[in-house]
C-alpha cells in the first residue's frame, strides 16, 4: 500500500512537470512567433519596403506589358493624345480647318475638312496658309469683294477671282467696307480709306495720345527757387538796359547837340 502511494505521487509530479514544461514551451513558441511577425528581420524589412514602393511607383501597361511612371506619361504629350486643336470655318465656308500636334515634335500641322466629304481630311501646306485662314475677314455690302488678314498682310479677292495681297508690311486691323465697296482699315494710329482695285490710299482720320501740358510748377527747394528770381531779375535788367538804349538813341537822333551818327 505505501509502495502504490509513492508510486501514484511520483506519477502525479513528473506529469505536473511535463504538462508545465509543455506550457512553457508552447507559450514560448507563441511568443516568439508573435514577435518575429510584427518586429521582422532587416532583410524582410528592406525586401517588404523595396515591394511596396515598386507598387506605388509603376502602374502596368496592359496593352504593351510595360511599366510607366507618372512622371514619364506627363514628360511627352503624345502620351496624352493629338487631338484636333483651334477649329474654325475657312474663308470660302465650305470647310473646317483645324490644327493638329505633329507625332515627336512641338509644332502643329493645320489640316482642312470639306463638308462634302467629313471622313477625308487634307493637310494644308504652308505656302498656302493664307488662302485657307484668316486673323479677321469681312464681306463687301455688295457681296463681291472679300477682304482678309494673315501675316502682316492685308488681302483681297472679287468674286471667284484669284486673291491678291493688296498691302504688306503693316498690322491691319478692323477691317470695315463702305457702301462704295472701298475699304476702311486700321493700320496703328490711323483710320486709312482703300480702294480694293488699285491700292491707292488716303488717311481718314489719325490720333494720338499725350499727356495733358502742365503750367510751370512751384520749386521744390530753395536753390530752384532763387536761381528762378535771378533768371527773372537778370531778364529785367536787360529789358531796362534795352529802354533806356532806345530812349538815348532817340534823343541823339532829335537833338541837334548831338553829332550825326556815322552809318
Amino acid at each position: 500500500m505505501t509502495k502504490f502511494y509513492l508510486r501514484a505521487t511520483v506519477f502525479s509530479i513528473l506529469s505536473l512537470f511535463g504538462c508545465a514544461n509543455t506550457q512553457q514551451a508552447s507559450s514560448d513558441y507563441g511568443s516568439g512567433n508573435n514577435v518575429r511577425q510584427s518586429q521582422p528581420s532587416d532583410r524582410q524589412h528592406k525586401i517588404v519596403k523595396g515591394v511596396s514602393t515598386q507598387v506605388k511607383t509603376q502602374t502596368p501597361n496592359t496593352e504593351h506589358g510595360l511599366a510607366l511612371s507618372l512622371k514619364q506619361i506627363m514628360a511627352d504629350p503624345d502620351w496624352l493624345g493629338r487631338q484636333p486643336e483651334n477649329p474654325s470655318w475657312s474663308l470660302t465656308g465650305n470647310s473646317v480647318v483645324y490644327q493638329r500636334k505633329m507625332k515627336g515634335k512641338p509644332t502643329k500641322d493645320t489640316f482642312q475638312i470639306s463638308l462634302s466629304n467629313l471622313k477625308v481630311s487634307k493637310a494644308i501646306s504652308k505656302t498656302a496658309m493664307h488662302l485657307h485662314q484668316a486673323e479677321e475677314h469681312s464681306y463687301s455690302h455688295s457681296g463681291t469683294w472679300l477682304a482678309w488678314t494673315f501675316g502682316d498682310s492685308l488681302l483681297v479677292r472679287k468674286n471667284t477671282q484669284t486673291p491678291i495681297i493688296l498691302k504688306q508690311g503693316q498690322a491691319y486691323s478692323d477691317i470695315v467696307w463702305t457702301v462704295n465697296d472701298t475699304l476702311l482699315v486700321r493700320v496703328d494710329n490711323k483710320i486709312l480709306n482703300i480702294d480694293p482695285t488699285t491700292g491707292a490710299e488716303k488717311m481718314v482720320m489719325q490720333w494720338q495720345f499725350t499727356d495733358r501740358p502742365t503750367p510751370v510748377s512751384v520749386p521744390n527747394d530753395y536753390i530752384f527757387e532763387e536761381q528762378i528770381k535771378l533768371i527773372e531779375y537778370v531778364d529785367k535788367r536787360r529789358k531796362v538796359a534795352k529802354v533806356n538804349a532806345q530812349d538815348k538813341h532817340t534823343l541823339a537822333s532829335q537833338n541837334i547837340a548831338f553829332a550825326a551818327e556815322v552809318l
